[in-house]
């Protein structure tokens, strides 16, 4: 009997192989593909370069903050609100000093609810924010907020960055000239999105503290999509640092301020009560905007008017 011949195999595993190959060609290219889908609204990122600059509030300004807080409170208000903001270092940072800081990325826009929307559906972050609160403001194109501080880290981490440090954000929002708002020296309608103080006229009766009100005269009642008001662009083009959201910063907020901080590339005291926020809101009175004043809230509350941007 003639012997029987054995089916060649090489051609079989070479389609084998051929299919492999496409095979992991294809799923390379899916996960590609997935992956640009999964960060293609990430942030642009500012370069800042290293140099000083001047942080915090001179003699001159406090004064020129104080009037402005008396004019923004009325003459009722401002003999117990604003003395207070003169002299307390919560509102301006102590006195003024020079900080060097190396180079640095941070965020063009704030992070938008679409961008934090990704990370929930890709990454680490908590769903609560978007859930929890007045679900009013979870809307894609404006500022993402209502997030606590360990919410804004986790995002910025999820992205390979970070929070910005204190010094990092002012020096973004009014560069190497010491300004007063990230546009220049003088306040412009159009350069913010922010709120007012509340009329006494306009307050319930039950309420005898000082309220806060939208107002819609800068062309936007609530929250804005990031970069709407180009004309207040910090000078290195960073876009909302005056209004909309107020962001998270990374620094806890040291009551004694910046006396006892280094003055090359300072990140805050390294524990404590509050965290730093910077920037004003869209309910919050012009002065809350300028570049120096400080702010500082609980790190676990959340906030329609908090949100948050990211560094590297």
């Amino acid at each position: 009997m003639p012997a029987v011949k054995p089916t060649p195999a090489a051609p079989a595993l070479a389609f084998a192989l051929v299919a492999l190959v496409a095979a992991s060609a294809g799923g390379s290219q899916h996960l590609q593909r997935r992956q640009e889908r999964t960060l293609k609204h990430e942030s642009e990122m500012i370069r800042i370069p290293a140099g000083q600059f001047i942080m915090g509030a001179d003699d001159e300004e406090v004064a020129d903050f104080q009037k402005t807080c008396e004019q923004e409170f009325g003459a009722d208000l401002a003999q117990f609100v604003c003395v207070l903001e003169r002299w307390k270092d919560f509102g301006t940072g102590s006195s003024a000093r020079v900080v060097f800081l190396s180079t640095f990325e941070i965020d063009r826009h704030e992070v938008t609810t679409a961008q934090y929307r990704e990370c929930v559906a890709h990454g680490p972050c908590d769903m609560r924010p978007l859930v929890a609160g007045d679900a009013r403001y979870a809307v894609d194109e404006w500022p993402m907020v209502n997030v606590t501080w360990d919410d804004a880290a986790t995002y910025c981490a999820w992205r390979g960055k970070r929070l910005p440090s204190e010094a990092e954000w002012e020096k973004a929002a009014r560069g190497g000239d010491g300004r007063r708002w990230p546009w220049g020296n003088f306040d412009r309608k159009d350069g913010a999105n922010l709120g007012r103080v509340e009329p006494e006229i306009e307050r319930p009766a039950s309420n005898q503290g000082v309220g806060f009100a939208i107002d819609d005269s800068d062309g936007f009642r609530e929250l804005s999509p990031p970069g709407s008001l180009p004309f207040g662009r910090s000078p290195y083009g960073v876009q909302d640092m005056a209004g909309n959201a107020a962001e998270w910063v990374a620094d806890w907020y040291d009551e004694n301020g910046y006396a006892a901080q280094t003055t090359v590339d300072p990140t805050g005291a390294k524990s404590g009560h509050l965290r730093v926020t910077r920037g004003g809101s869209f309910y919050e009175p012009r002065f809350f905007a300028r570049t120096y004043y400080r702010n500082a809230e609980l790190p676990t509350e959340r906030s329609i008017t908090r949100g948050m941007r990211c560094a590297r």
